[in-house]
C-alpha cells in the first residue's frame, strides 16, 4: 500500500498519509479508520470498575472488517500494505 499511496501522493498532489486514508476508506463496512479516541473509551471502559466481569475476553475494534472477512483481518489488511 506505501509504494500505491507513494504514487498516487505524486500523481494527486496530495500527501501520503491522504492517499493511505483514501484507500483504507474504500474497506467496507466502516469505511473510515478508526479514531485513537474510539481505542481510548474502550480502554477506559475496560479498565473501570464498570467491566469488571469482564474476565479473559478478546474484544476485536476494527471497524467490523473482521465480520466481513472469511480470512483473517491481518491478511485481508496485508493486501492493501
Amino acid at each position: 500500500m506505501k509504494r500505491i499511496a507513494e504514487a498516487s501522493a505524486l500523481r494527486n498532489g496530495t500527501s501520503e498519509e491522504e492517499e493511505v486514508r483514501k484507500i483504507v476508506s474504500q474497506i467496507p463496512p466502516a469505511g473510515r479508520l478508526g479514531r485513537p479516541e474510539e481505542v481510548g473509551e474502550l480502554v477506559a471502559f475496560l479498565i473501570s470498575d464498570r467491566a469488571s466481569y469482564i474476565t479473559g475476553a478478546n474484544i476485536v475494534i476494527d471497524g467490523a472488517l473482521s465480520g466481513q472477512c472469511p480470512e483473517s483481518p491481518r491478511s485481508a489488511i496485508s493486501k492493501y500494505l
